[in-house]
Order: structure tokens, then C-alpha cells, then sequence
């Protein structure tokens, strides 16, 4: 079954390091690997408006895949990143698929990964007004196009390599996807344990870079996405993660407290409340990320299970469970609707 699957894909396959931003961390055949970030850098200095500055993201529409999760944003705390968070984005490619400049810039360096697997980081540093105030990172690239070296100028939308190619076994299908790490660094900041430069790209993204990310993550799925389902998520947080989701529509119960209590478990406690917060009714449930929409399986601390499928974009949930007994659900028609914030 793809839950248990999910249990290794978003556990030890999916785990990565985010070490001390003197040396870029090493490759593994994760879905999510996050560089430090290559040296040297530049002294900080006070960033302008991110207006001044904008990222278009390092995939080609159509070189976009979601053959086992799209995109994990950042701040999540799954996958190898339960002390400090996500300080990036993972972008899921075709295989085979070339990786882009985000924006104009210069090569600071092109250096191989530790631990001799073949794969490449690349940091591009980009200047606003003449002084270099961001840094764009790209790890698990499986190859380097012509001309990616320190100190070579490059364009936006430049091929500066070819994606990393990763394979898992789902249940008993087997699953190749390419990927990136992509990760925007601001000098002016100074936050988190690891990789102290590391923002979200959201708030850079140009138009047209928007309008590609929505499209992929509305179908993006990750593992603590119940409890952390923003493409910005505070890398703060910390384990156990618990989310309160509010009904908007639909006959399920007033609110919904979810609680994510590892970065290994797919296994979650979750209480239905009324409005005035007695207990409906609580358990645990199994949900399947790997999917859209996904099933889960409800399973209360009295009664018999309840089988739904779900679906979560950012700040909505759509959840079809069904009644003790009955056949899970065939689509969303029908489902309730969440809100959180």
C-alpha cells in the first residue's frame, strides 16, 4: 500500500541535512536535499525590496512532474528537517529535465557535492543597485552545462544543469522523478540554526513564476501537509506540530484538530469539536500524501473506521469521510471544507 510506502519515501529517503553554511551538505537519493550555503559569501548587508528583485522558478512549464510529490515548501519540519525546518523548495522535474536560472546573476561557484556521487550545487549571486545582496542555491544536479563556473555571468532561464534523478519503489510500483533543491538566500537575514540566510522565494516570485507555482502546487503533496501546509511555513516550529481547521461548509463537525507528532509518522491524532470545543469525537488517522486527492482512513477511540479521501492547498481542506461502515468515498463531490490559518 502507498501509505506504508510513504513511511520510507518521506522517512529515510526523504531525509536531508542542513549543515553549517561553511560547507555544502552532501547528496543522497532524497527527494529534499538542502545545501549549505557554498562559501565564501557575501557580508550582509540591508536588502532592498524584494520589488526590486524578482525569481522566476528553475523549471521549464511542461518540465514540471508529480510522480511522488510535486514541490515540499518551506519551513516543513518532514523529512530530515524536524529541528530547523525546510529552507527551501523542492521542485519535482521530468526526468531528464534541465534546470533554469531564477533570475540574471553571476556563478559564485559550481562545486561537486560531498561523498563523491557525481551530483553538483550551484550558487548564483545577484546583485541589486551594483552590491550582491541575494544568492539563489540549486543542489542534486546530475550534470553542469557548458560555461557554469565561478565568475561566469549567466541569464534568467539559462540552463545551468540537468536535474537528479530519484527512484522508490510505492508499494509495488516503481517511481523515478528528477529534482532540485532551490533555495533563496537574503544576507540582510540571520535566522534559524542552519542555512541562516534561507528565505522563502515567495515573496520574490515574478509573474509569470507565480503562475507557474500555483499550478504546481495545487497538486503538490507532502508528508506533514496537515499541519503545515503553506508554501511558507515557519521553520520555528517544532515536533509535535498540531493544525486547527475550521468548517467553512459541509456536515462534519465545527472544528478539526490535527496533531503531527514526528517527521516519520503518516499516523496522526486528530479530535472533532463542537463550536463550543466539547469532544465530538477522536482518534488517530492514516492519511496518504503521495496522492491527489488522497485517502485516508479515520480511526476513532470508539467505533469502527471511517474511510475518506482528503485534499489540502495551502489554507483549504476538502475532507469526504464517509460513516462507520460505508465505502470510501469515489471523489471530493460532496466534501466538507476547512479553513485554517
Amino acid at each position: 500500500m502507498r501509505t506504508i510506502a510513504c513511511i520510507v519515501l518521506c522517512g529515510s529517503l526523504m531525509a536531508c541535512s542542513s549543515s553549517d553554511p561553511a560547507s555544502p551538505s552532501g547528496p543522497s537519493t532524497a527527494p529534499n536535499p538542502s545545501p549549505s550555503s557554498p562559501s565564501p559569501t557575501p557580508a550582509p548587508v540591508p536588502a532592498p525590496s524584494s520589488a526590486a528583485f524578482a525569481l522566476d522558478l528553475p523549471v521549464a512549464a511542461g518540465d514540471q512532474a508529480n510522480s511522488a510529490y510535486g514541490l515540499w515548501p518551506f519551513g516543513v519540519h518532514g523529512g530530515g528537517h524536524a529541528l530547523d525546518g525546510h529552507p527551501g523548495w523542492d521542485v519535482e522535474f521530468r526526468p531528464g529535465a534541465s534546470v533554469l536560472a531564477a533570475a540574471d546573476g553571476s556563478v559564485q561557484n559550481a562545486i561537486p557535492e560531498a561523498g563523491g556521487s557525481g551530483r553538483f550545487t550551484v550558487r548564483i549571486n545577484h546583485s541589486v543597485s551594483g552590491r550582491v545582496v541575494y544568492a539563489t542555491d540549486y543542489t542534486n544536479l546530475a550534470s553542469l552545462a557548458a560555461g557554469i563556473v565561478a565568475g561566469a555571468a549567466v541569464s534568467r532561464g539559462q540552463v545551468i544543469g540537468q536535474a537528479g534523478v530519484q527512484s522508490q519503489t510505492i508499494g509495488t510500483t516503481p517511481v523515478t522523478w528528477g529534482m532540485t533543491h532551490f533555495q533563496m538566500n537574503d544576507f540582510s537575514r540571520n535566522d534559524g540554526l542552519t542555512n541562516p540566510n534561507a528565505v522563502s522565494a515567495e515573496g520574490f516570485l515574478s509573474s509569470s513564476g507565480r503562475a507557474l507555482f500555483d499550478s504546481i502546487w495545487r497538486s503538490a503533496a507532502y508528508q506533514t501537509e496537515w499541519c503545515e501546509p503553506f508554501f511558507t511555513n515557519s521553520r520555528a516550529a517544532t515536533f509535535p506540530l498540531a493544525r486547527t481547521w475550521t468548517l467553512q461548509s459541509g456536515t462534519l463537525a465545527p472544528i478539526l484538530e490535527v496533531r503531527c507528532p514526528s517527521e516519520l509518522s503518516n499516523e496522526y491524532a486528530y479530535s472533532l469539536l463542537a463550536a463550543d470545543r466539547s469532544t465530538i469525537e477522536a482518534g488517530t488517522f492514516v492519511a496518504d500524501p503521495l496522492k491527489k486527492p488522497s485517502t485516508v482512513d479515520f480511526r476513532p477511540a470508539s467505533g469502527g473506521t471511517r474511510l475518506g479521501l482528503w485534499d489540502v492547498v495551502s489554507d483549504s481542506l476538502q475532507l469526504n469521510l464517509a460513516t462507520t461502515g460505508a465505502p470510501r468515498p469515489s471523489s471530493l463531490a460532496g466534501a466538507a471544507t476547512f479553513t485554517t490559518r
